[in-house]
């Protein structure tokens, strides 16, 4: 009752993108790619630190879904491979034929620079280079916790790119990602 009454009719509705992605996703060469290099074609993300050890793995599974993006998600089942869920995409040199997928992408791109705060950030990471956590959160007086919340979506938009320093994290602005994004809008609206 729960699949037929609540579930079906989105995936339904989903399920071209699913497609489409994963088509797009099964036409890459991953022939002698390091899992880090795997990772970050399927996902468009960095290897987050707490994922390393997947790379031992003799088989990890990657699943698309239409509702995580821009994060990733790891389950590791009792039996059988891990897994990674992450937002539907089609990576960069595959040729996106669903609008939907495309619209789903660049939604949760443009979604990340509508907050004044996430954008407040980004501003004094271009003005004033790399910047650990502490450091954003003393110059623009936020708490932790909004802190925490806001530089967690632009990583995992991969506005900004994260790195560990000295036991601290630290931020610096992917200008080629906000470059890509507005390219993106612009190709989506002709």
């Amino acid at each position: 009752a729960m699949w037929r009454d609540y579930l079906a009719e989105e995936w339904e509705r989903n399920l071209p993108m699913l497609r489409e992605s994963i088509a797009a996703l099964e036409s890459l060469d991953y022939t002698g790619k390091s899992f880090d290099v795997i990772i970050k074609l399927v996902t468009d993300r960095d290897l987050p630190a707490p994922l390393e050890n997947l790379g031992k793995a003799d088989e990890v599974v990657f699943v698309p879904s239409p509702h995580i993006a821009p994060y990733l998600m790891h389950v590791d089942f009792n039996q059988g491979p891990p897994h990674i869920f992450f937002g539907a995409r089609v990576p960069e040199g595959t040729v996106v034929r669903s609008p939907a997928l495309g619209r789903s992408e660049l939604l949760t791109r443009l979604s990340a620079l509508a907050d004044d705060t996430r954008l407040r950030i980004l501003q004094f990471i271009a003005e004033e280079g790399e910047k650990s956590a502490s450091e954003i959160i003393d110059r623009l007086e936020l708490s932790q916790s909004s802190a925490s919340r806001h530089l967690s979506q632009l990583s995992a938009t991969n506005y900004l790119l994260e790195r560990r320093k000295e036991g601290a994290k630290h931020y610096s602005l992917n200008a080629e990602r906000i470059q890509d994004t507005f390219n993106a809008l612009k190709n989506f609206v002709k």
